[in-house]
């Protein structure tokens, strides 16, 4: 009996997946396994759950994506795939209800497992009141344990994109927020530290306690988490958020002997196949190629996520598609403060041996003599002899951080500063000077 295809893991990838392929071959058969009873929102799109009265029972529009799928797309929640068995074309698949495991066979699989949140195993780290954020349960956790206890002081282990973008939702409630980096900067794999420096100031405006060359080394407290113990202070608090990164959901695939690469994600190709026939893989749990360093880096992000999904989906159904690869672009805003960056940071050249020169600028969002008018800062960075564009860092006000779009997909057209001083950028008082900051800024070079 043909087991069609067989999509493990029902986030944005495995989605974006079964989709394609079922407007690909409207005959395929398609299942789609997931843990969550739920269906698995994007990250960034959980943290208002921590804080919004209207999404205590967890449901909203959590269950609509599933609905909205075709008739013929076959979702099973609340359901682990345990094992993968290449040879025979079956998985092992558990019901987390009843316990109970029962074989289903597969055509073609696509592993879109994800990624697990990183939680150091550190003294004290089981105590009540230490969080992670990955899925709707830790959101609806976090509200719960707010509405109980109503801590005081909160404390984000960690100074990347969810620890920064957490930070608004655990502001709506009246207490001390402190945020502690094990680094020198914040955000260290994505900005430069002269651009992170602008973000550290600007939060400690807001009355956030930044604390950087912190890293945790345990917690102390009865049963509830009490205090932080540091490698060069103690905090206290009596709500932690653990925001140290992730790593890929890869053991399933490792253990049937699709192979690994870089931080242990699935090395895939760009038609988003394993080492073994028949079997793709895409999302979080994947490595993706970065098209201007030409290696192959672990860049979890949604919106790549879906794209490899898509191929996935296509290949598997019987098409033929390609995934080139990404270049690490990423936005987010904390309180009124855009954050965006695309391709490689200054840093990141020294360490490829990529001859680089920068220039930053600091202008007005918009002419001066406007009731509000923001600021940006940008920082471009161009291969030294030919000053094409391998990346670029945006910090700024409202209309800052979105113009990192135009310098991606300059990026993407391996597009030289002369060729992008010409570009006729369009212009209204309302939403520029008259000279564009990006413009400014590719005068410079």
């Amino acid at each position: 009996m043909s087991g069609g295809l067989v999509i493990i893991g029902g986030g944005g990838a495995g989605i974006s997946a079964a989709t394609r392929a079922r407007r690909v071959n409207p005959d395929i058969p398609i299942t789609i396994y997931s843990q969550e009873r739920r269906f698995s929102l994007s990250v960034p799109a959980q943290y208002d759950y921590t804080t919004d009265d209207r999404n205590s029972d967890g449901e909203m529009h959590l269950a609509r994506e599933w609905r909205d799928l075709p008739d013929n797309i076959r979702v099973v929640s609340d359901s682990r795939v345990v094992r993968i068995m290449p040879e025979e074309k079956k998985l092992l698949v558990e019901n987390r209800k009843r316990k109970a495991a029962r074989s289903v066979r597969y055509d073609r699989l696509i592993i879109c497992t994800g990624a697990n949140p990183l939680r150091p195993l550190l003294p004290g780290a089981g105590l009540d009141g230490i969080f992670t954020m990955r899925s709707i349960r830790d959101s609806l956790a976090i509200k719960l344990y707010f509405d109980r206890y109503n801590p005081t002081q909160a404390l984000i282990v960690g100074g990347s994109f969810v620890g920064l973008e957490m930070l608004e939702n655990l502001r709506e409630y009246p207490h001390v927020i402190t945020l502690a980096e094990r680094a020198p900067q914040l955000m260290g794999e994505a900005l430069d530290a002269d651009m992170a420096v602008l973000i550290e100031d600007y939060l400690r405006s807001r009355g956030i306690n930044v604390i950087t060359n912190c890293e945790a080394v345990g917690f102390q407290g009865e049963q509830r988490v009490s205090r932080m113990l540091g490698n060069s202070r103690d905090i206290d608090c009596d709500f932690v958020l653990m925001a140290t990164g992730v790593y890929p959901n890869s053991q399933l695939a490792k253990d049937a002997g699709i192979e690994l690469g870089c931080d242990n994600a699935i090395h895939i190709n760009n038609r988003m196949e394993t080492n073994i026939p028949n079997i793709f893989a895409a999302g979080d749990c994947v490595t993706t190629f970065h098209t201007v360093s030409g290696h192959h880096d672990y860049m979890p992000r949604p919106s790549t996520a879906l794209k490899q999904g898509r191929v996935a989906g296509e290949n598997a159904a019987g098409g033929d598609a390609a995934f080139k690869g990404a270049i690490g672009t990423a936005i987010l805003e904390v309180f009124d403060l855009e954050i965006s960056r695309t391709g490689l940071c200054e840093k990141e050249c020294a360490a490829l041996g990529i001859p680089c020169v920068t220039h930053k600028i600091k202008a007005p969002t918009r002419p001066t003599y406007f009731d509000t008018v923001g600021e940006i800062n940008i920082k471009l960075i161009a291969e030294q002899n030919s000053l094409r564009l391998l990346g670029a860092q945006i910090v700024g006000n409202e209309g800052a951080g979105r113009r990192i779009d135009m310098l991606a997909t300059a990026i993407t057209l391996h597009a030289t500063m002369d060729q992008l001083i010409d570009i006729d950028a369009a212009h209204a008082p309302a939403f520029s000077p008259v000279w564009d900051p990006l413009l400014e800024g590719m005068s410079r070079f």
